[in-house]
C-alpha cells in the first residue's frame, strides 16, 4: 500500500539513517533543511552550488544572471547524465565481481573506464568554474569560491553525520 511505498522512499532517502520512528522524522527534517526533498535518492548530492544560489551575496548584475542561467542548466542536466554512467559502471563491476567465472582483464578495463568517467566529470567542473570566472570576475569568483569551501564543509559534516548513522541529526 501507500504506507509501504512512503517507508520505501524514506530508506532510500539515506540508506545509512533508520527509516521509522523519530529519526526518519529528524532525518526528513535535516534533508527539508538542507533544501532537498524527503524523498529523493541521493539528498547529499544535490545541494547547489550554483553562483545564482548566492546572488545577492555575490551582487550578480541582472545580465550576469541572464549568462549564468544556461551554464547552470546545462551543468546540471550533463552531471545527472554523468553521475548515472558512472553508477551504471559500478553496478556492472559489482555483477562481474559476482559471476562464478571472473574475468580479471574485463575487471581491471571496467576500473579503468570507471576512473576515466570520473575524470571526465572533473573536468567537466573545472571547466565550468573557468567559465563562472569569466562571467563573474575576479572579486566576485573569489567570493563565490569562499562560499563553495563552507558550503562543501558543511556537506561533509552531514555526510560524516549520516555515515555515522544518523545520531546526530
Amino acid at each position: 500500500g501507500l504506507t509501504a511505498e512512503t517507508d520505501k522512499e524514506k530508506k532510500e532517502a539515506c540508506p545509512n539513517c533508520p527509516p521509522s520512528g523519530r529519526m526518519a522524522e529528524q532525518q526528513m527534517k535535516e534533508h527539508e533543511r538542507m533544501g532537498q526533498p524527503s524523498g529523493r535518492k541521493a539528498p547529499h548530492r544535490e545541494m547547489s552550488m550554483s553562483p545564482l544560489d548566492f546572488k545577492d551575496t555575490l551582487n550578480l548584475t541582472s545580465e550576469q544572471i541572464e549568462k549564468l542561467k544556461p551554464i547552470e542548466t546545462d551543468y546540471r542536466k550533463a552531471l545527472i547524465k554523468k553521475e548515472a554512467d558512472v553508477r551504471v559502471a559500478e553496478v556492472e563491476l559489482a555483477g562481474m565481481l559476482d559471476d562464478r567465472k571472473l574475468d580479471v582483464g574485463a575487471i581491471k578495463k571496467k576500473i579503468r573506464d570507471i576512473g576515466d568517467m570520473k575524470t571526465d566529470m572533473m573536468t567537466y567542473r573545472v571547466d565550468v568554474l573557468l567559465k563562472l570566472r569569466e562571467i563573474l570576475g575576479e572579486e566576485q569568483y573569489r567570493k563565490y569560491r569562499a562560499l563553495l569551501k563552507e558550503r562543501m564543509e558543511q556537506l561533509g559534516d552531514s555526510m560524516r553525520m549520516h555515515e555515522m548513522g544518523g545520531m546526530m541529526h
